[in-house]
């Protein structure tokens, strides 16, 4: 193994330990009619987190290898304020991930999908560039 490749590996894995990036809001669904939104994602301490609310029967988180799903459960009281949703919309999702996997094709490393009540699947990654359906 070549000395780049050894420094390379190093810095993976002491980003995976200290590295924390984080982003949201975002919506969840289409503009005007939203079935829920991302209020964070944080990669930090080797592990992916996004928490949010959602009018959905589930919510699944996806890395490379690994996949998470819930039914959101959460209460949250302020949503059901402002939208009249039931508070208990909210939803929290927690993978290992490593700082390689995400670098590599953010997009497709971490994603997240909503399954609302009726209609289309709705795919988000956790750092949005965009949203589309998922089967």
């Amino acid at each position: 193994m070549s000395m780049s490749h050894r420094l390379r590996a190093v810095f993976h894995r002491y980003a995976t330990t200290h590295a924390k990036t984080s982003s949201g809001p975002h919506r969840i669904g289409e503009e005007g009619q939203p079935i829920g939104f991302v209020d964070r994602a944080e990669f930090a301490q080797g592990r992916v987190r996004i928490q949010g609310w959602a009018h959905a029967k589930e919510i699944t988180l996806t890395l490379p290898g690994l996949k998470i799903t819930t039914q959101p459960q959460l209460l949250r009281e302020d949503v059901q304020r402002a939208t009249g949703l039931p508070a208990a919309c909210g939803f929290e999702l927690v993978l290992p991930a490593s700082w390689q996997g995400l670098c590599d094709n953010p997009s497709r490393a971490c994603r997240c999908c909503a399954k609302p009540e009726s209609g289309l699947r709705w795919m988000f990654p956790a750092w949005p560039r965009g949203a589309s359906t998922c089967a």
